[in-house]
């Protein structure tokens, strides 16, 4: 079975070597990487044939050499590690599972769902406030439009209400052309 093994390096190298046209440039990190469950075949989950017609290539893999570009047998197989997203789900599977039952969640769901309804009580309070708001401002704007059109008609009744004749001839011009302009505006 180790003749069979390393027939398999041998094929696997000059494979290598008949596509890119040189040797295998990371026997360094296939040596440290061989031995890791990823490049290691899975045995347990393939059937072996039983008859008598199996072929050498088809009976019992060889697990460890069988990937190996070297014959180096000193490692230990480690299992490999979890990813972080098979830990991730583990942990929401294991807090969905678990927690659902505890108090100390339902009072958590209470807390929730009365601080979502003060919420949004605040957020009415807020609206109508805005709202109180834009018509006080609204408000003012017309007390300041009344309080410059009071202004504005007061000013025309003391320049209607003048006697130009006292008045040095350019000034009594200006204030007939204003009076004229305002007689206009009123008609």
């Amino acid at each position: 079975m180790h003749s069979r093994c390393s027939k398999k390096r041998q094929d696997a190298k000059k494979l290598y070597k008949d596509l890119y046209h040189s040797n295998f440039p990371f026997k360094h990190c296939w040596n440290e990487l061989r031995s890791q469950p990823k490049w290691m075949e899975d045995t347990t989950t393939k059937k072996q044939k039983s008859t008598k017609n199996a072929s050498p290539a088809t009976s019992t893999p060889c697990i460890s050499d069988s990937v190996n570009l070297e014959n180096n047998d000193n490692y230990d197989v480690v299992e490999r590690p979890i990813g972080r997203k098979a830990t991730k789900k583990n942990k929401a599977k294991d807090l969905g599972n678990n927690v659902i039952e505890s108090p100390f969640v339902k009072l958590l769901e209470e807390i929730k769902v009365k601080n979502d309804i003060t919420n949004e009580k605040k957020i009415e309070i807020f609206e109508k406030s805005y709202l109180q708001e834009e018509r006080r401002i609204e408000n003012e704007k017309k007390r300041e439009e009344r309080r410059l059109a009071l202004e504005e008609m007061t000013e025309e009744e003391r320049i209607m209400s003048m006697d130009t004749s006292i008045m040095p001839p350019l000034q009594a011009q200006y204030i007939r052309q204003r009076q004229m302009q305002i007689l206009e505006k009123r008609n």
